[in-house]
């Protein structure tokens, strides 16, 4: 497979789509991949970088092509020079298959006659740009029938994502068209660590304790830690690329965070006073994991297990590790739900009103 999408790195239906056929080629082929992006980070030790495969300038001349005009043009042909370099030394490969007719270039003058080639069109790019025209808005991979016509002539196979698809390229004269439509298996679903603040240093203390001594190298491979609110933002150079780790800033309304999170994190280490927090998080029926300073005032909630507090590392991973199955979760937001019930407004504003009352 040769493809300019990293589809393992971003959610995107485009890069699902490749990253589906991959892991059913992998499963049921040997199957490898060539990027030609500069991704570097892989899942799979049989997924390439073009850049490693450039030969040697002195060993170029025997690709022999038309001289670039631009910087582009030059981008190309070194992707160029680096696909025929790595179709004749890596293997011996019985088909190959490319994303999207921009890379058609690879493959007008091929490096392995014996191989099958199979153009992934994902869709019909030249109906695409008629339908932008329309509407007044430029298609950044604009092209006409012919153009997208010659482009498909240089494969043994066209597939198609859609049978209309199919029969347009029917329709432009290709007998060799096959449809497979979209396959998209939902990912396990990673436990969600949340936690928000604002720009407080006892809030960024408490995130960098937590990331440095409980998340990294413990809880990134599971897991996935949501830095929100303002703290995202003071932290964001820190953190931004980090495995695992999502910030989100600003969060206007308090209830996307809850709805965003399956466990709730406080681990201040320094401060005074009720943490709203730890009561935000119960009202909202999350469980929540503090520290003693966090859980100052608390006790209450702490002996009813609703708010579960420790001061180690060591036992903050252990609480998470066990808050990850979905049952022991259910069971403590069920508590919680509970305790909230017991606790109305009426008992906590219970002694101010009898003193407004008089």
């Amino acid at each position: 497979m040769v493809t300019d999408r990293a589809f393992f790195e971003r959610m995107r239906g485009n890069n699902n789509r490749i990253k589906s056929m991959y892991e059913f080629l992998n499963q049921n082929h040997d199957t490898d991949v060539l990027f030609l992006t500069d991704e570097n980070k892989y899942e799979s030790p049989n997924i390439y970088n073009w850049k490693d495969h450039i030969p040697d300038i002195s060993d170029q001349r025997r690709f022999r092509f038309k001289q670039p005009k631009c910087i582009s043009d030059q981008i190309s042909m070194q992707k160029k020079i680096a696909f025929n370099n790595f179709i004749k030394t890596q293997k011996k490969y019985d088909f190959i298959i490319i994303s999207y007719i921009w890379l058609s270039y690879l493959v007008e003058q091929k490096p392995d006659n014996e191989a099958k080639y199979i153009i992934d069109t994902h869709d019909v790019f030249h109906k695409r740009s008629e339908n932008f025209e329309k509407i007044g808005i430029k298609f950044t991979s604009a092209c006409t029938r012919e153009q997208e016509k010659q482009c498909l002539s240089h494969f043994d196979f066209i597939m198609a994502i859609t049978e209309e698809e199919a029969n347009t390229f029917r329709d432009m004269g290709f007998d060799n068209v096959f449809v497979a439509k979209y396959y998209f298996k939902k990912p396990k679903q990673k436990i969600r660590i949340g936690f928000i603040g604002s720009t407080s240093p006892h809030n960024t203390d408490a995130i960098e304790w937590f990331y440095d001594n409980c998340f990294k190298d413990k809880l990134d491979k599971t897991h996935l830690l949501y830095i929100c609110g303002d703290t995202a933002y003071m932290l964001r150079e820190r953190y931004h690329g980090r495995g695992g780790v999502y910030l989100y800033c600003p969060i206007y309304d308090i209830s996307d965070f809850y709805r965003l999170v399956d466990i709730v994190i406080n681990p201040c280490r320094i401060g005074s006073g009720l943490k709203i927090k730890n009561v935000e998080a119960i009202a909202f029926e999350k469980p929540c994991i503090t520290t003693g300073i966090g859980s100052s005032g608390m006790d209450d909630e702490v002996n009813n297990g609703v708010l579960f507090t420790t001061d180690t590392a060591d036992n903050f991973v252990k609480y998470i590790q066990n808050l990850s199955y979905v049952t022991q979760r259910q069971y403590i937001e069920n508590e919680i739900k509970k305790y909230n019930r017991s606790n109305s407004a009426d008992k906590v504003y219970g002694e101010l009103n009898e003193i407004l009352k008089g």
